[in-house]
């Protein structure tokens, strides 16, 4: 199984509390439009990237095993949350023997401010997890 978790979205409602001026009533609907307008154009975004990145990730598994292997059937699912909490969440609701994440190699201070998804996988995942770090087109290591 393929996941790609987006991260949660603030919704509308909770984005108009974070106004703290007072506006008059038509002022106050035409914001409420532009921000349900905005926050539906970046959730539909991130489905769009969620999906192309499930779909770059199987085709390429599938590439690299044709030919060499029986090549599993394999599923994938886009998620919305917090990616360690619905990443382990799934792992306990499948009885996942391994999860294999990628690791963005955030320096030790912004991990630790954070909160690093690959340490929250290590510290509370109910099985063995590997990390895969990125590799840019140099061939050096560096972020995802």
């Amino acid at each position: 199984m393929i996941l790609h978790v987006i991260p949660p979205l603030p919704e509308t409602a909770d984005a108009l509390k974070a106004i703290h001026h007072r506006m008059s009533p038509n002022r106050g609907a035409l914001l409420e439009f532009e921000a349900r307008s905005e926050f539906t154009s970046l959730r539909e975004s991130e489905e769009r990237r969620g999906h192309l990145a499930l779909k770059t990730t199987l085709q390429a598994l599938n590439h690299t095993m044709f030919g060499r292997l029986v090549a599993p059937e394999v599923n994938s699912a886009l998620l919305e949350g917090d990616p360690a909490v619905e990443i382990i969440d799934f792992a306990h609701k499948t009885v996942a023997s391994l999860i294999v994440a990628g690791s963005r190699g955030l320096s030790q201070v912004k991990g630790w401010l954070l909160g690093s998804v690959s340490r929250k996988l290590i510290q509370f995942a109910p099985c063995s997890v590997l990390l895969v770090r990125g590799v840019i087109s140099s061939g050096e290591k560096g972020e995802n």
